[in-house]
C-alpha cells in the first residue's frame, strides 16, 4: 500500500514542479500582479508539497525511504525561498494599501512604480503617458511637474513639457 501511494504522490509531483514551472508566466497577464487571487494561488501552489510530507510525517510514513520530518522542513524552506523570491509578502501588502504592482500609481501624494516608492516625485502633478498621447509606445513614460521619469529613473536634462 506504501508504494502505492508513493506512487501517486510522485505523479502528483510531477504535475506540481510544472505548474511552478510555468507559474511565473501567470503575472505576465494585464492586472494580474493586482489581483489577491494569483499570489493566494502561488501560495497553495508553492505549498501544496509541504501539506503532503507534513501528512507522511504524521502517519509515520516514509517517501521512498525519505522521512516525512525531513521532506517537509526541506519543501518548507524551499516555500519560503520562494516566496521571498517572487516579492509576495511586498506584493500582496501594496494590493491592500492600493499600490499597484504594474505600472505607476499615486497614493497619498507618494509615486510608485512596481509596487516601488519613487522618491521625490510629485503625487499632485503626476500623470503617466499614453501611446494615444505621443503617438510611440510611451507605456513606460511619465511626468510630473518638474521631472520626466522612465520606469522608476528620472530622465536626465528631459524637459517634462516637451
Amino acid at each position: 500500500m506504501q508504494t502505492l501511494i508513493n506512487i501517486i504522490v510522485t505523479l502528483g509531483l510531477l504535475f506540481w514542479a510544472s505548474g511552478v514551472m510555468f507559474s511565473p508566466m501567470m503575472l505576465g497577464a494585464p492586472g494580474a500582479a493586482n489581483r489577491l487571487g494569483t499570489w493566494w494561488f502561488y501560495i497553495i501552489l508553492f505549498l501544496t508539497p509541504v501539506v503532503i510530507f507534513a501528512l507522511y510525517w504524521i502517519f509515520g510514513g516514509q517517501f521512498w525511504g525519505i522521512t516525512g520530518d525531513a521532506l517537509t522542513k526541506g519543501f518548507l524552506i524551499l516555500f519560503v525561498a520562494a516566496m521571498l523570491f517572487f516579492n509576495v509578502p511586498l506584493s500582496m501588502w501594496n494590493i491592500y494599501k492600493g499600490i499597484s504592482n504594474d505600472g505607476y500609481s499615486v497614493k497619498s501624494q507618494g509615486v510608485y512604480y512596481k509596487g516601488a516608492l519613487i522618491d521625490g516625485a510629485d503625487g499632485n502633478s503626476f500623470t503617466e503617458f499614453s501611446e494615444e498621447q505621443q503617438g510611440f509606445y510611451a507605456d513606460n513614460y511619465a511626468r510630473d511637474a518638474k521631472y520626466l521619469y522612465y520606469n522608476n529613473k528620472r530622465v536626465a536634462d528631459a524637459d517634462p513639457d516637451t
